[in-house]
């Protein structure tokens, strides 16, 4: 099944894929820009300032995506509804973008940011309200395409937001400025921007304050702390490493953990994709449970024969492909972490999978307990090596280690729902026989 995703070069799902390498590429190609033309320090306030970012748009993507996509999926010939949907949630958004921003500037204005270690949080506090705004009404275009299915539109956004954002950072550096955190927050605000001015002028969503509604409001709320919780735990899952080891180690050392980081989007690529096509699959089969979990099973078998290949690749260059990344040999380090984290590679889609088979069986607050779990397993063994060892290899070792605590909850959770006739164990032991 997953096998057509890819052979449908010229269909729907081949967008959703290209969308997603285009952001990727462009997030791995600003990485090896950067790893040549700044010191390591900078480039670890850079990670730790977008991680920051990050986290506030996972609040927002967690808050309200889910909810947004699935009502304009149900509603998307009724353009009322439509207004609706954005309108309210784009009141939603400016609520959470105010209270973020006032945070930021309350911890500013209490803290000290004279250290380096923490100067980002500064930088966090002075561009995140922009930040917020652009990156709302690019999330409301983004949100309505994915619910119209219309991810040849999604596409057009990821190139237009590489395209602005890449030029005015070559540009600034041909002519000779410095590459600062605040020039890279403007390239990519701008990007935003224009990209948001571009879906309002093709009527991507229409906004009114007339058709906000408190009680669609309080709905989208409540389905939302939910589905809020999960997106922000996996970021946090991501990004918590970075800001345990800047904490115990320095920004030094963020970069190196990033440079091996950075390279397993290509894994995530592939698992975004085929996530955001799976959804709607998977929805619709929620009252055949017996088709779901046979689906659920050949993705998972799909999924593995494109990921080992790969890993057994990457993991035996893995030296030779960091040392090219970076253009020198002062990222040793990062390609061990790199090996290591092939083995949290082969996990990710028992993890990912499982977790949209519970959205889509309406159990967000069970894939909220799923996320917390594992959350909870990386910040305790996070502390504990980086308190004892000072070990950017256990740290990526923990990361394995928690995800394996979460398919394990995931799937307990899944089975207890699912009752002893349906139990989802059996089929996920015998993934590997093709003939089933």
């Amino acid at each position: 099944m997953l096998a057509k995703i890819f052979k449908r070069i010229n269909g729907t799902a081949s967008y959703a894929l290209l969308s997603q390498l285009t952001t990727a590429a462009y997030g791995f190609g600003l990485l090896l820009f950067l790893v040549r033309v700044i010191t390591q320090e900078e480039l670890g306030h850079w990670v730790l300032f977008v991680s920051a970012i990050s986290i506030s748009d996972m609040i927002m993507q967690g808050l309200l995506q889910t909810i947004v996509v699935k009502e304009c999926a149900e509603s998307k010939d009724d353009s009322l509804k439509m207004a609706k949907i954005s309108s309210n949630a784009f009141i939603i958004g400016i609520g959470l973008i105010a209270t973020i921003s006032i945070l930021g500037a309350a911890i500013t204005w209490l803290g000290n940011q004279s250290d380096s270690q923490s100067s980002f949080i500064l930088e966090f506090a002075r561009w995140y309200p922009l930040y917020g705004l652009s990156m709302l009404l690019f999330n409301l275009s983004m949100w309505f395409g994915n619910g119209r299915s219309d991810f040849r539109f999604i596409f057009i956004q990821r190139v237009l937001y590489v395209g602005v954002s890449a030029g005015i950072i070559l540009t600034c550096h041909s002519v000779g400025l410095k590459l600062t955190i605040s020039l890279l927050a403007i390239s990519q605000i701008a990007a935003y921007t224009i990209n948001s001015i571009f879906a309002l002028l093709t009527k991507q969503f229409s906004l009114s304050v007339k058709l906000v509604d408190s009680g669609i409001i309080k709905e989208y709320l409540h389905y939302g702390k939910y589905t809020v919780g999960t997106l922000l735990g996996s970021s946090l899952l991501r990004n918590s490493d970075t800001f345990m080891i800047a904490a115990f180690l320095g920004a030094g050392y963020v970069a190196i953990y990033q440079l091996a980081q950075k390279v397993l989007e290509v894994f995530e690529i592939i698992l975004r994709s085929v996530s955001s096509y799976l959804f709607p699959i998977l929805q619709g089969l929620k009252s055949n449970l017996h088709m779901l979990k046979r689906t659920l099973i050949k993705s998972l078998r799909y999924l593995m024969l494109i990921f080992i290949p790969l890993v057994l690749v990457i993991a035996s260059n893995a030296e030779v492909l960091i040392e090219l990344i970076s253009g020198s040999g002062d990222y040793y380090d990062s390609s061990i972490i790199l090996q290591i984290f092939m083995i949290y590679v082969v996990l990710l889609p028992f993890d990912r999978l499982i977790g949209v088979v519970l959205e889509v069986l309406n159990l967000p607050q069970m894939n909220l307990i799923k996320t917390i779990v594992l959350i909870s397993i990386n910040l305790i063994g996070n502390a504990l090596v980086l308190k004892y060892f000072g070990s950017l290899q256990y740290v990526a070792l923990v990361s394995s280690l928690a995800l394996i605590v979460g398919i394990a909850a995931g799937i307990f959770m899944l089975n207890r729902h699912l009752g002893p006739g349906q139990k989802i164990t059996s089929h996920l032991l015998s993934f590997l026989k093709f003939n089933n």
